[in-house]
């Protein structure tokens, strides 16, 4: 199910812990500057699903010195990872959000850890998501989408041509991105583990 070894998984976790906290601040940052934050309790949902994955990260690194098992934590950390993508590109104006790039954070991580086929249901989950995002701005047209402040309505609706291509483009990309990695860390395993087998040998050889 994954290619890294048990020493490099502990490893593996905390800097993405680390860049997932880096990126927390990042994605705050640029919607303060995007949006003036009100009291209304619409506009601080973005901020307060944030907040909810600092604290989700901290709790992560603590587990990962708990001695918990390493790989079944980075699991749950990405499908946990695509779940706050969606919603925070759901609460940031869907298809039209500034946060799609987000969803290549999982996908590359389940892509660099695991086997191509848990990469390729990463981006297919990922998929799904940005659809449902879609689909809850266009079904409720008259009154916007529960939840999302009035502000952020008018960038996810895009006239249907547009749309289909906006979410067309993203499946490919997903995809294509999840087989990338996944082949990529496929051929840098192997030939890590060929270079263990010469260096294993050597001293007989000689």
């Amino acid at each position: 199910m994954h290619y890294a070894s048990g020493i490099e998984a502990p490893g593996r976790l905390l800097r993405t812990a680390a860049v997932r906290a880096l990126l927390c601040v990042f994605v705050a940052g640029v919607v303060r500057l995007n949006r003036q934050p009100t009291p209304d309790v619409d506009n601080l949902l973005p901020y307060l699903l944030v907040a909810a994955v600092f604290a989700v990260n901290l709790i992560f690194v603590v587990l990962s010195r708990s001695g918990l098992s390493a790989f079944r934590l980075m699991a749950v950390q990405v499908w946990m990872d695509v779940l706050f993508v969606t919603a925070l590109v759901y609460l940031t104006g869907g298809v039209g959000s500034d946060f799609l790039l987000l969803y290549f954070g999982p996908i590359i991580a389940a892509g660099t850890a695991f086997r191509r086929n848990v990469a390729l249901l990463v981006a297919s989950v990922s998929t799904m998501g940005l659809f449902f995002c879609a689909a809850a701005y266009y079904s409720t047209i008259a009154s916007g989408a529960p939840l999302v402040a009035q502000v952020w309505l008018a960038e996810g609706r895009l006239e249907p041509g547009a749309l289909v291509g906006v979410l067309a483009m993203q499946a490919s990309a997903f995809h294509l991105v999840a087989f990338l990695a996944s082949t990529l860390t496929m051929r840098l395993r192997t030939a890590s583990i060929q270079t263990e087998q010469i260096l294993e040998n050597l001293s007989d050889g000689v």
